[in-house]
């Protein structure tokens, strides 16, 4: 049956990935953007603020303890947030897929729901592509292919921590230079678009930086790119992981429609 689905549909589509991530998040994009602002954004920059304001000026040994501490709380609460907005924003692309809108609520009981095996699939895939990465880089990227979709497919389909992994190898098997291609371009667009941005905001807060100090414009951009960056990566995480799992299994493939019903 998945063969025959192979064999009827069209192969994969770089170009229906990137429209379909678009296309999701012009159609809700108050809720996918609130979502990763509120969870994402704006803990993320408090936690930047209060922890260069700690390095900032003479510090005394208690104080190094409390900066080393609140960066270990900071790593903590950035792994959990961040699973939270990634499970919601899979919710919100699954829905988009089927023709619905889904409500801030319906994406953050979803998020909720997966925010621990997320967590362990986090942790676990950043252990396995790191370890990868130490070893001449491309170990790392062929793991990153092959576990792309992880997430995804750990929301939508209920796999479990290793039956996601499994289930973005077999989906993933035979169209990874297309997941590659994929992640570099949207790698390559990030650092376009961060030398733009920091080259309009000019470099006249990089002396406070260096002297443990935030200026407002860099919070401001912080929360810009930080947003935006969380954002778009999950949305087109989850249009791949549509645009593979049609592929291989055609457009009903593991009952899309029912799993949110």
């Amino acid at each position: 049956m998945a063969t025959q689905a192979i064999e009827d549909n069209q192969q994969v589509s770089i170009g229906r990935v990137f429209s379909r991530t678009f296309s999701v998040l012009a159609d809700n994009s108050v809720v996918m953007f609130g979502i990763a602002l509120i969870f994402g954004g704006l803990p993320s920059v408090v936690f930047n603020w209060f922890n260069m304001s700690w390095r900032g000026g003479a510090i005394t040994h208690y104080q190094q303890l409390g900066v080393v501490g609140l960066a270990i709380i900071g790593a903590i609460v950035s792994i959990v947030l961040q699973s939270l907005v990634q499970g919601a924003l899979v919710r919100a692309t699954i829905a988009h897929t089927h023709g619905h809108k889904a409500s801030f609520g319906e994406c953050i009981r979803t998020g909720l729901g997966a925010i621990l095996p997320l967590i362990g699939l986090a942790i676990l895939m950043g252990l396995g592509v790191g370890l990868g990465f130490i070893l001449l880089i491309v170990p790392g990227v062929m793991l990153y292919c092959m576990w792309a979709i992880a997430a995804p497919a750990l929301v939508h389909e209920k796999t479990g921590v290793f039956g996601a992994f499994s289930r973005s190898r077999a989906l993933t098997k035979g169209a990874r230079w297309k997941v590659f291609a994929v992640e570099a371009i949207i790698v390559i667009v990030y650092w376009i678009f961060t030398g733009i941005a920091f080259g309009l905001a000019g470099f006249s807060g990089l002396s406070q930086l260096e002297q443990g100090h935030l200026p407002i414009s860099f919070l401001i951009f912080s929360l810009f790119m930080s947003t935006i960056v969380m954002t778009v990566w999950s949305t087109a995480q989850t249009s791949l992981y549509v645009e593979l799992l049609t592929w291989k299994e055609g457009p009903s493939g593991t009952a899309l429609a029912d799993v949110f019903a």
